[in-house]
């Protein structure tokens, strides 16, 4: 499975010296169109663009995106945005570009499925993905979960913690914590106020595991947010992470 790199500029060059592919997370879409972070000055690998609301694109915008790839020598686009219709980025699918869309399942581009679930199984929840598009139509979204659920919650939506405010909360749990099967990740409960907390993470067990399981699926990629696990393990040296019993 090849691993991709999204990272913004700064990043590029250790990411790249490491081996990995890169996603160069450094164009916005703004009123006047494609616009590029001051300084970058990517080269190769595949272009991610976000922006704010979703994303209209009309014939001079695409005209702006296909000349940015073919003097970048990207193989590839990844929209990070709501798309406003699909058929407006098709044409992109069928000019010889790759495009990768998250969690939209599209005929021609790749639906990069998120790794961050909060109930059910995460093997299933993968399982899933491949009723709707084949193997080669798929790709990883690994992310690092870092969730605090008040119980009960019933939207699947925690609070985000910082990795300061999960590193506190674990250590006044004194450093207790399980490992669930099913969500490929690892938890903990406390009280506060009267109230249960379930706090949801992910550490390198958890992040090998899912690599692994994702792997023995049949996705062939995962792309990865590198300056937040640039420092796990089982991400650097993924070939040799299985899941450990």
């Amino acid at each position: 499975m090849e691993l991709i790199a999204v990272c913004p500029p700064e990043y590029t060059a250790e990411a790249a010296s490491r081996g990995f592919s890169v996603a160069h997370a450094c164009y916005t879409i703004d009123k006047n169109g494609l616009c590029i972070l001051k300084g970058a000055e990517p080269r190769g690998g595949i272009m991610l663009i976000s922006g704010e609301g979703e994303l209209a694109l009309d014939e001079k915008l695409r005209s702006q995106i296909a000349d940015e790839c073919a003097v970048r020598r990207f193989s590839g686009v990844f929209f990070d945005m709501p798309i406003r219709t699909y058929t407006a980025v098709e044409s992109i699918a069928g000019s010889g570009l790759s495009l990768y869309l998250p969690n939209a399942f599209h005929e021609g581009a790749v639906a990069v499925v998120s790794s961050a679930i909060s109930g059910g199984s995460f093997e299933a929840h993968l399982r899933h993905a491949f009723k709707l598009r084949p193997a080669s139509g798929l790709a990883l979204g690994l992310e690092l979960t870092r969730m605090d659920f008040t119980l009960p919650e019933k939207s699947g939506r925690g609070r985000e913690l910082s990795r300061d405010e999960l590193k506190s909360l674990f250590d006044k749990n004194r450093g207790r914590s399980f490992f669930s099967e099913e969500l490929c990740a690892f938890y903990f409960r406390y009280i506060a106020d009267g109230k249960n907390h379930m706090v949801l993470f992910d550490n390198e067990r958890s992040v090998s595991r899912k690599l692994a399981i994702a792997e023995k699926l049949g996705f062939e990629k995962a792309f990865f947010y590198y300056p937040e696990l640039r420092s796990i393990g089982s991400v650097i040296n993924y070939r040799d992470a299985r899941p450990r019993e």
